[in-house]
Formats: C-alpha cells, structure tokens, sequence
C-alpha cells in the first residue's frame, strides 16, 4: 500500500459510502494504514490517500488509533484558529487553515456501530483535515 501524492487526479476524487461488505474488505486494510501513520509519525490517514476511493479514515485519538467510517460533521463551533497542517499526500508542504474548534460528529466505529461524539481542539482538526479528503480536498485548496 502506498501514499498516493499530489498531482494524482485520485485525490480530487469525492470518495463513496462504505456498506457492511466494503467494511469487512477494508478491515485488513485499515491495519496496514495504521502501521504507515506510526512509521510517518502521522496523526491521520483517509482511504483515499492509499487509493482506496471510500468514506473512511483512520486518526489519532489521544494516544490510539480509531478508525473512521461514513463520517458526517453536523455542526461545527463559530469559534475558529487558525491551523498550520501538513499532509502525508504533499510531502514538505505545511499550509494555515482556519478550522473550527469543535465539531460535533457522526460516525461507525472499528465495529461498524454508529457513533456520535463532540470533539474539540487537535482531534477536531485531525477530523476536518481527513474529512476533506473524502470531498477531494486538500490543504492547499482554497475554502
């Protein structure tokens, strides 16, 4: 599995909703993914980005790894900072964006059960960062 770099079209792309199946599939996936994160010290890592064109993700949440399927943002805080990132798929590049500091969130969990949590501060960024890459954004495009 490898990481998939700008100018590939790929992560342009609007990825699909991972159904029951697709999640079984992408279960073996999801290890290699977080073995890549440990080995890039990196705290996020979206389907997308090792070409695989689905809703997932996996972050880092305090000092472990979940895995994010059909993601969803509800709401999101008035209250924004301005957030210096990078991203695996633009080696050495670091881009501000502004991002709110809390988000209320909707998802299925590493056993596919829903979810809904309020997250705040860097696990907010983490997930708006990897969000975008499943609408084909990336740090560098314009809000």
């Amino acid at each position: 599995m490898k990481i998939l770099t700008v100018p590939d079209t790929r992560l342009k792309e609007i990825s699909t909703p991972v159904n029951i199946i697709g999640y079984l599939i992408l279960k073996c996936k999801v290890k290699i993914m977080r073995i890549i994160l440990d080995n890039h010290d990196g705290l996020g890592l979206a389907g997308v980005q090792v070409g695989i064109m689905q809703r997932f993700f996996v972050m880092k949440d305090n000092d472990k790894y979940i895995t994010i399927y059909n993601p969803k943002i509800l709401s999101k805080s008035k209250n924004i900072s301005m957030s210096t990132e990078g991203c695996l798929s633009l080696p050495n590049v670091l881009a501000s964006k502004l991002r709110s500091n809390k988000i209320n969130v909707t998802y299925q969990d590493d056993n596919f059960k829903p979810v809904e949590r309020e997250l705040k501060a860097l696990q907010a960024v983490i997930f708006q960062h990897e969000y975008d890459h499943l609408n084909g954004k990336l740090i560098t495009d314009k809000d």
